[in-house]
């Protein structure tokens, strides 16, 4: 029998998932926020490759998102389970 009084919050996981949701949020609203500049720009000059950039941006917007809900679902398992 192994007594684990540590607590999950006061482990380096924990602030290692705490962390990395401010980075994942901080890219995600940042490429979102610029997408949303460049599609305003692209509505008025019509240029492809303007477009293309927004779809970039949109995409890396995107895949940051999908990584902070994964990060903050194993946030809450962690809590649940501990």
């Amino acid at each position: 029998y192994v007594n684990n009084n540590n607590k999950f919050y006061e482990s380096n996981l924990f602030k290692a998932l705490i962390g990395s949701s401010i980075v994942l949020g901080t890219i995600t609203a940042y490429y979102k926020i610029n997408a949303d500049k460049i599609y305003d720009e692209y509505s008025v000059t019509k240029n492809p490759s303007t477009l293309k950039k927004v779809n970039k941006y949109d995409l890396i917007s995107g895949i940051s998102f999908t990584l902070l809900q994964i990060n903050f679902g194993y946030l809450i398992y962690k809590f649940l389970t501990d």
